[in-house]
This record gives C-alpha cells, sequence and structure tokens, in this order.
C-alpha cells in the first residue's frame, strides 16, 4: 500500500474479549477519532482518544478501531489503537451520534498502587520486573523484549507508586513501554533503527524545527586551585556557540579529571560533555504503517534519526497525523 498516493477509508470500532485479547463483535461505526499519544508518562498521557460513533456504547470494556484501506482493488486492514472504552451513556440505546472517550490500554495500572514495601532487588533485570508488574495488572497482552543493560544497582523500593509509574522507573533511560495498534503492550530496550518518512507524505507546510538550547554552556572554565584553563565553543556553525547566542553561557567543568590530562584539555573534553542540545521536528504526515510512538524515523531534508515523543491522529479521508520527533546532537566536540 502505497500511504502517499491517496486511498479510501472506511472506519470501524470493534469490541475486544478481555481474555483471549481478539476482536469480537463490531459496536459501532466509527465517525470521527481523534487520539493522542506521547512516549511516556501515566496512562491518559500516553494513549487517549476521542471518538465519535453512530451510536452510544452499552457500558465500558475495551475496543479496538480499525481503518479499512482500499487502493487499486487491494484492501488493507489497519488497527489504529486499542483503548479502554469509557461509555458516555450506559443505556445503548440508539442515537444518531455518540462520543465516547478511550484511555490506554495501560490505564488500570495507573490505578492500582503497589504495597507499601515492595521493592525490585538489586541485581534483579528493571524492564523484567517492570512487565512482571504490567502483567499482574493488566488484561492487555505483556512482553519483555531481550536487550542490553538494566540492571538495578540498588534496591528500588515503592513509596506508594502505582504499577505503572514503578514500571517506568524500572525501565530506567535504557528502555520503554510501548503500545501497538492491537493493544499488545511491549517494554523493550529503546529502538535504535529508524523508518524513513517519505517526502511525499509530508503535508501543508513541511517541517518546522526548533532547538531546547536551555543550559548549554558555550563556555566551560576549569580550575584546579591555582590555574584556570577556559574552553570556548566559538563556531559559526553551532547552534550554542558564543557567535549564535550573542552571549558567554558559563559553567564550571564537571566529572573528574583523567590522570595525565591537562587542565585545557579537561575544559575542553568538559564542554563537548555538556555540549548536548536537543532538536524537535513538528510536522504532519499521511499514515506511514508501522510508526508508533517510541519508534525512531528518518526526515526529508534533515540528517540524523529521530525519535518519535507524540502523535496525534486524526481520522477522516483516511488517517492523518500530526507528529513530534527529537533528535539529541552534540554541538561542540
Amino acid at each position: 500500500m502505497d500511504w502517499a498516493a491517496g486511498y479510501a477509508s472506511a472506519f470501524r470500532l470493534m469490541s475486544v474479549d478481555h481474555v483471549t485479547w481478539a476482536d469480537a463483535a463490531q459496536v459501532a461505526g466509527l465517525s470521527g477519532l481523534s487520539a493522542a499519544a506521547s512516549v511516556d508518562g501515566d496512562a491518559p498521557a500516553i494513549d487517549s482518544a476521542d471518538a465519535t460513533l453512530d451510536r452510544s456504547l452499552g457500558g465500558d470494556g475495551y475496543v479496538r478501531a480499525w481503518m479499512d484501506a482500499e487502493q487499486d482493488g487491494e484492501v488493507v486492514r489497519v488497527p489504529i489503537g486499542t483503548y479502554l472504552a469509557q461509555a458516555s451513556m450506559a443505556d445503548g440505546e440508539p442515537t444518531s451520534t455518540a462520543r465516547v472517550e478511550l484511555y490506554s490500554v495501560l490505564q488500570p495500572a495507573a490505578e492500582r498502587l503497589l504495597a507499601a514495601g515492595w521493592y525490585a532487588p538489586a541485581g534483579s533485570h528493571g524492564p523484567t520486573v517492570a512487565g512482571e508488574l504490567l502483567a499482574a495488572a493488566l488484561d492487555a497482552p505483556v512482553s519483555v523484549s531481550s536487550g542490553e543493560g538494566g540492571e538495578l544497582g540498588e534496591n528500588m523500593v515503592s513509596a506508594g507508586e502505582s504499577y505503572l509509574s514503578m514500571a517506568w522507573a524500572l525501565c530506567g533511560d535504557g528502555w520503554e513501554i510501548v503500545t501497538d495498534g492491537m493493544g499488545n503492550v511491549t517494554v523493550r530496550p529503546r529502538p535504535t533503527s529508524a523508518t524513513p518518512i517519505p517526502e511525499r507524505a509530508i503535508i501543508g507546510g513541511g517541517i518546522s524545527t526548533s532547538w531546547d538550547l536551555a543550559g548549554v554552556p558555550n563556555v566551560v572554565i576549569a580550575t584546579d586551585g591555582t590555574t584556570t584553563a577556559e574552553a570556548v565553543n566559538d563556531d559559526p556553525a553551532s547552534p550554542t556557540s558564543t557567535v549564535s547566542r550573542g552571549r558567554r553561557i558559563e559553567a564550571s567543568a564537571s566529572g573528574t579529571r583523567l590522570a595525565d590530562e591537562t587542565l585545557q584539555a579537561f575544559a575542553e573534553r568538559s564542554l563537548s560533555e555538556m555540549s548536548t542540545a536537543t532538536e524537535t521536528a513538528e510536522y504532519e504526515r499521511e499514515w506511514v504503517d508501522g510508526v508508533r510512538v517510541g519508534d525512531r524515523v528518518t526526515l526529508p531534508g534533515h540528517e540524523g534519526s529521530w525519535r518519535v515523543m507524540a502523535q496525534q491522529v486524526k481520522t477522516g479521508c483516511g488517517a492523518t497525523i500530526q507528529e513530534t520527533a527529537t533528535r539529541e546532537m552534540t554541538t561542540y566536540a
């Protein structure tokens, strides 16, 4: 399916059997869906949606939104998302339209608190324990991918956290919790491979970018008590340099000076290590199957690999996505 070439689409909402996690029956036609997702935080921020249906739901439960896309006689069925539905009407009587609030399948893990004193012992694999917590709290299937790192250096003790917030804490910086369109939950290492976003998939005004330069110095000063050394980023091509910023932004050298390292070399190394800035890209695009929050993409006309941090999916004539992606860049080497 060439998603950028145009296609006919229809949408439907299916109930989901909470035991088998398979579709059970069509519960409503779906005339509009606005779904938001972000890469971390509590469940409502991870995945939530607002849907317009051709009838009201009879109560709460799990539902799955599908898009049937047809192009040149080929029909592809794509799961837009699986959600925990909170029905706006409980009587189930047909109406011309009804709205329903949809929440992440992770929501139940945000609503349950760990017992006081619960802890994960030092030496255990944090992501594996995170998966066990999620499996205990969720109806959705949970899996833990293989990968490097994640061992806990010390006991991690609960102080009243929810199952979900503790699971995120156990993931650390190198792992994450993601859901796919079928509502399957995966604890995985943050990906390194990237999916290309075609240039013709970008809609409207193209890709806008901005830098978060707060706290990034362009001058680092190191001292040993008697001597002072100064490293200066004055590269006009660097967005954090004294030239680009128009002023000196100073910081003291951090970390430990290496054996046989000169004071000037220590200042230069510290400046390089502290010169990491985040670039944010925002754009609207056509549907590209398989790209979800947490995945990495490459963007036309922009260097590097970008991590998808947030998506806003809207249905209508097909499905379009407002997307935010970021990349970290060393601005002084």
